[in-house]
C-alpha cells in the first residue's frame, strides 16, 4: 500500500530510488524568480534552493576568498584602490550574475521532477546567506579597514601645504608593525585624549634635536632647506589665500626624502629648543610650522603612540571652486602636476629630492 501511494503521488519519470533518498512528502516546483532573487542575495542560497547545497557553499567560499585575496594584495602592494577596486567589483558582480543564470537554468530543468530535500527550507537559505556569505564579507571588510587600512580625516591646516582640511587619508596600519618610522615620513599619532593627528618625523630614537628660529639641527647637522624658486612660490601664494603674507614656502630634505613645508614669516619660537630623544621616542613636527600641536607642545612621541603611515588622499571634501585656499601640492618633486585640481589618489609620502 505504501508503494502504491508513491506511484500515485509522483510522476512516473521520478525514480523510486530518488524518492526513497530525498522523500519529504511531495515534489515542489522551483520558481525561477525565487531562484534568481536568492542567487543575487547570496549565490549559495540560490544553489541550495535548487538542491545543490554543496555547490552553493563552494560558490560563496570562492567569492569571499576573492575579496580576501584582493584585500591581501592591497595590503602588501600599497596601491591606491580606486580603479583596481572598480575593476575587481565589476568582475566579482559578473561572477554572481553567471551563477544566477546557472541557478535559473537548473530551476527550469527541474520543473515537475524536483523532490524537496532536507536543505529546502527558508531557514537553510538564510543560514547559507548569512554564515557563508554576509558575515565572512563583513569580516573581510572589518580586517581591511581596521587592521590593514583606515580612513583618517584632516580637520585643520596644520599639515598645509601637504594636506588641507577636508582631506580623507588612506592610512596604512601595517608598515610600522614591521619597522620603525624614518625621518621625513608622514605618520599618524594619538594624543592623550585619544585624538589622532598627522605629523612628520623629524627626529628618530637617540637623536639630539635643536630647533631654532630658522633651522632644525639633528645631531649638530642642519636639515637642508631651500626656498621655492620665484615661479613656484608665486603659484603657491596665488592659491594660499590669506596665508600669502603670513607664510614662506620651502623644501626640506632629510637623507633622500624631500617634502614641502610652510614657515611663518615671524618667529614661532623666540629661543632655541632642544630634545635628546630616548630609545623609543620620535620628534614630530607639522608641515605648517605655525601650527604648534606637535612635539613642540606635547613633547617627543613614543613609538606605541604612532598608529599608521598615511599613503594616499582617499578623497577630499574641499571644494576648490568655493575657496581660494586650494593648494594642489603634495611634494615639489612632482613639478609637472603639483598644482592639478584633483586631490583624490594623491600620494602624500615624500620622495627623493630632485636632482639639481
Amino acid at each position: 500500500m505504501r508503494v502504491r501511494c508513491r506511484e500515485q503521488c509522483y510522476p512516473l519519470h521520478v525514480k523510486s530510488a530518488d524518492i526513497e533518498s530525498h522523500y519529504l512528502g511531495e515534489p515542489r516546483e522551483r520558481l525561477t524568480w525565487v531562484a534568481l532573487g536568492l542567487s543575487l542575495i547570496s549565490p549559495g542560497a540560490g544553489w541550495a534552493y535548487v538542491g545543490r547545497l554543496g555547490a552553493g557553499l563552494l560558490w560563496n567560499g570562492a567569492l569571499v576568498s576573492l575579496w580576501a585575496a584582493f584585500v591581501f594584495v592591497w595590503a602588501t602592494r600599497k596601491f591606491y584602490p580606486g580603479v583596481p577596486l572598480l575593476a575587481f567589483t565589476v568582475g566579482w558582480l559578473l561572477l554572481i550574475a553567471m551563477s544566477a543564470v546557472d541557478v535559473v537554468r537548473a530551476a527550469r530543468k527541474s520543473q515537475g521532477a524536483y523532490v524537496l530535500r532536507e536543505s529546502n527550507h527558508p531557514l537553510v537559505y538564510i543560514a547559507v546567506a548569512v554564515f557563508s556569505f554576509a558575515m565572512p564579507l563583513a569580516g573581510v571588510h572589518h580586517v581591511a579597514f581596521n587592521s590593514f587600512w583606515s580612513l583618517t580625516a584632516v580637520e585643520d591646516d596644520s599639515m598645509y601645504p601637504t594636506l588641507v582640511a577636508g582631506d580623507q587619508l588612506l592610512v596604512d596600519r601595517v608598515t610600522f608593525q614591521h619597522r620603525a618610522p624614518v625621518a621625513g615620513e608622514l605618520v599618524t599619532f594619538t594624543l592623550e585624549d585619544g585624538a589622532e593627528r598627522v605629523a612628520r618625523v623629524i627626529g628618530e630614537p637617540g637623536d639630539l634635536i635643536v630647533l631654532s628660529e630658522e633651522f632644525i639641527f639633528v645631531n649638530d647637522a642642519p636639515i637642508l632647506r631651500r626656498r621655492l624658486d620665484s615661479s613656484a612660490s608665486e603659484n603657491v601664494e596665488d592659491v594660499a589665500g590669506s596665508r600669502r603674507e603670513e607664510l614662506g614656502h620651502f623644501i626640506e630634505e632629510q637623507g633622500r626624502l624631500a617634502y614641502h613645508v610652510a614657515l611663518p614669516r615671524v618667529a614661532y619660537n623666540a629661543h632655541p629648543e632642544e630634545w635628546q630623544l630616548g630609545a623609543d621616542e620620535f620628534l614630530l613636527l607639522h608641515d605648517n610650522r605655525a601650527a604648534l600641536e606637535d612635539s613642540r607642545r606635547v613633547g617627543p612621541v613614543a613609538r606605541h603612540n604612532i598608529t599608521g603611515r598615511p599613503v594616499y588622499i582617499g578623497y577630499s571634501d574641499e571644494d576648490p571652486s568655493a575657496s581660494g585656499f586650494a593648494l594642489r601640492a603634495t611634494g615639489l618633486y612632482q613639478q609637472s602636476d603639483e598644482f592639478r585640481t584633483s586631490r583624490r589618489g594623491r600620494r602624500v609620502q615624500p620622495a627623493p629630492p630632485p636632482r639639481s
